[in-house]
């Protein structure tokens, strides 16, 4: 790395950092490491008692004996076929798939495939059975090294990490990187792959 870069990436880990500490609590460990006064007039001492459990588990097996014999308890039929009803319309609102996802934005972008998973970091063993399988679930780090591969801006990030199940997480150091990185337009794998490293987070490395 010539002087340059590197006085560049060190400005970048800077506003990363600066970015992190708005976004993250203050470490739990120092959050926990303040301790209650007890109130004025309180003995320190004194330990709550505990809730009495005499006589619980009967009135438990009471409350359930009173549901199973009560018909105010049970599904009426119409109901049932209602929410019937309701989960089919449900499922005739299904939308594309992660893979369906991914292959629509490559072919919208006009992007060659092969392109897009060397820049992503991926082998073609593995594109190719994301390519074969509708219902393909990838990880995390696939699905946020295609979109940087892909250059996807928050919302389409965001769009294709919940069609396979996933988000960003805001308690996320990692994520918060990468979040980062995508908000300004930083797409390079190496250098966020870099940015991860120096904060101490895993890289982006899929396989």
């Amino acid at each position: 790395m010539t002087d340059t870069g590197h006085y560049e990436m060190e400005d970048l880990v800077l506003r990363v950092w600066r970015y992190l500490e708005e976004m993250l609590p203050p470490p739990a460990c120092l959050a926990g490491s303040v301790q209650e006064a007890p109130a004025a007039g309180m003995d320190e001492s004194a330990e709550e008692a505990p809730a009495p459990r005499k006589g619980m588990r009967a009135r438990r097996s009471s409350l359930e004996a009173m549901r199973e014999s009560s018909p105010s308890y049970a599904c009426p039929p119409s109901a049932a076929g209602s929410s019937d009803r309701d989960l089919g319309d449900l499922m005739d609102q299904l939308e594309e798939t992660f893979q369906e996802r991914l292959f629509g934005m490559i072919r919208e972008r006009g992007l060659d495939e092969t392109r897009v998973y060397k820049r992503a970091g991926l082998d073609r063993k593995l594109f190719s059975k994301i390519r074969c399988s509708r219902t393909y679930r990838p990880g995390k780090e696939t699905v946020l090294a295609l979109s940087l591969a892909m250059e996807l801006n928050l919302d389409e990030c965001r769009d294709l990490l919940a069609r396979a199940g996933l988000a960003l997480s805001p308690a996320s150091r990692s994520d918060l990187i990468v979040r980062y990185c995508i908000e300004h337009e930083i797409y390079d794998l190496m250098t966020v792959n870099t940015l991860l490293d120096r904060f101490g987070e895993a890289c982006l490395f899929v396989s």
